[in-house]
């Protein structure tokens, strides 16, 4: 693995975060006294007062998780993880119900993968979820089985994150959080005026 580093931006450190947010972030004891988490990088910051409480949006709106964005991310960061998703449902009894929706939110009408991710610079959740077996069973199946994507690939925690979230959650209980004035690197969000501050 350490030889396909060459020439690649994303280096060690890197694909390490990556594990670190898809799974052992929510392993720490340290977090065992939440209920919920808050996540922004450290390159993200709200440009100005925000029109509403995340948490309480999200209880509100009776969800569990709240993102910002969703779209694909790059192909050449989610070689295999689609493939070696099927055979973690084809091992784990994950209820097919649950196995469809994430084939209908991840595929296209072909059955190609969409490369579909949550933009997790920005995310709010029920750490519930994140403590559920079949969360950590899918991290602990993707992080110790080849391919070894986190670490060759650099598999991002967003598409991971998205194939949890569509697997756990009923379509109801993820909501997305609109109206947030936010930057991430140079990346500007809509504000609550519908424009971008700069």
């Amino acid at each position: 693995i350490n030889a396909e580093y060459m020439g690649n931006p994303w280096g060690l450190g890197y694909r390490q975060m990556c594990r670190f947010f898809s799974g052992r972030l929510f392993a720490l004891p340290s977090m065992q006294v939440y209920d919920y988490f808050w996540r922004m990088d450290t390159d993200s910051w709200y440009t100005a007062p925000l029109p509403y409480d995340p948490f309480i949006e999200l209880q509100r709106r009776s969800c569990l998780y709240g993102f910002y964005w969703q779209r694909s991310d790059d192909w050449f960061v989610t070689k295999q993880l689609w493939a070696t998703f099927q055979q973690f449902a084809a091992n784990y009894p994950i209820p097919q119900t649950n196995l469809s929706r994430v084939q209908r939110l991840v595929t296209n009408a072909d059955g190609k993968y969409m490369d579909i991710m949550f933009e997790t610079n920005l995310e709010v959740g029920a750490l519930s979820v994140f403590r559920d077996p079949a969360y950590h069973a899918l991290y602990r199946y993707l992080d110790e089985t080849p391919p070894y994507g986190f670490l060759r690939h650099r598999w991002g925690d967003a598409p991971f994150r998205a194939l949890a979230m569509f697997m756990l959650l009923p379509d109801d209980r993820r909501c997305r959080l609109k109206q947030l004035p936010y930057k991430h690197g140079k990346q500007m969000l809509p504000t609550p005026k519908g424009h971008c501050q700069r």
